[in-house]
């Protein structure tokens, strides 16, 4: 499955389904690397990690330079500016316009940006490949600098969903529970708890927690 998709790149971006290309998601290479990360944990295969890596690397330089309205800001962060498009997986649409515009910055889309960094970086570390390393490493601080400052609310005790440039939607939303699920976090132990206590108490219901 790995060998396969990873075939599909193109500018930063991976396709909904393998057999069209309909290059119109954002997260999608971004759980590519997460999930990666997590085979190589169970099943080690530095020869299929070589190969990863470089597509990896492909979608950091990708976002650095721009690619589609999607960059990465001197913050570290990960900017989209599709006010049109639905790149997160909430990408339903009426009459063409997004249901929810969440452009600018989403918060899962910061936490997978930094798990793809630090993905990077391992893989990187295990095949002792030293180039870039000091690059990817000051980026990965970046984002977690910016990460807290941007999008905890210490009021409510949970993280906005979106913030755009000039406002932040603070909507409780289980977008948040991905970035505490991710195996590299962006948000210290304490605010984890509070975060899961107000969503369990929230959002949680006995199939799930509530998106929309």
């Amino acid at each position: 499955v790995f060998k396969r998709w990873s075939t599909l790149f193109r500018n930063g971006f991976l396709p909904n389904r393998p057999f069209a290309a309909d290059y119109n998601s954002l997260d999608s290479a971004l759980w590519f690397a997460v999930r990666f990360w997590e085979l190589q944990q169970l099943a080690p295969d530095p020869a299929l990690a070589q190969t990863v890596v470089e597509r990896l690397e492909e979608l950091i330089a990708a976002y650095r330079s721009g690619s589609a309205g999607v960059q990465v800001q001197e913050n570290g962060l990960l900017w989209d500016d599709n006010h049109d498009k639905a790149l997160t997986w909430m990408d339903a649409k009426v009459d063409g316009k997004p249901v929810l515009d969440r452009s600018g910055y989403a918060v899962e889309i910061q936490a997978l940006w930094y798990n793809l960094l630090r993905v990077t970086l391992e893989l990187k570390y295990s095949l002792h490949d030293q180039t870039f390393i000091t690059e990817y490493r000051d980026l990965a601080t970046r984002v977690k600098q910016n990460f807290e400052r941007l999008f905890w609310i210490e009021s409510k005790g949970y993280l906005a969903d979106c913030v755009k440039a000039d406002s932040r939607d603070e909507n409780m939303r289980a977008n948040q529970i991905i970035a505490l699920y991710l195996p590299f976090q962006l948000l210290g132990k304490r605010n984890v708890k509070r975060v899961l206590t107000i969503l369990d108490n929230e959002l949680l219901t006995a199939v799930g927690p509530y998106t929309l």
